[in-house]
């Protein structure tokens, strides 16, 4: 006799579409479909207390990702990106070929103690 097929863990799914139909929040909507999802599969809730918090060990540079959102937010909010406009336009005598040798001399002593990733292209197109 052919092994039967559990669809009851597609809960999930059906409650990730529900709640984001509603216009949930889709933090608490994804990790309510985990939790159906889990008990539907049978997984005790130790267990799955146990793998949440295994994940969420191994996962902990996503966390300081998630946290660095609501200090940009907090920056954005009390003004930003209205005091780097006025920063940048102290410097009204600055020509393209002065801001380019300050910047190469900035890196080159950068590098010189050893900072050589300082500054690169990541860095310097969204600042």
């Amino acid at each position: 006799m052919p092994e039967s097929i559990n669809y009851w863990p597609l809960l999930g799914v059906a409650t990730v579409i529900a709640g984001f139909a509603l216009r949930r929040n889709p933090v608490l909507v994804v990790v309510i479909a985990g939790v159906v999802s889990a008990l539907a599969a049978g997984i005790r809730v130790p267990d799955l207390l146990a793998l949440l918090g295994q994940t969420f060990v191994e996962n902990r540079t996503l966390l300081l990702f998630l946290l660095t959102l609501p200090v940009i937010g907090l920056l954005e909010h009390y003004g930003l990106r209205e005091h780097a406009r006025n920063w940048i336009s102290g410097f009204r005598g600055l020509t393209l070929t002065r801001f380019q040798v300050a910047y190469l001399g900035l890196r080159q002593l950068l590098s010189m103690i050893g900072l050589t990733h300082v500054a690169g292209h990541p860095q310097t197109v969204r600042p």
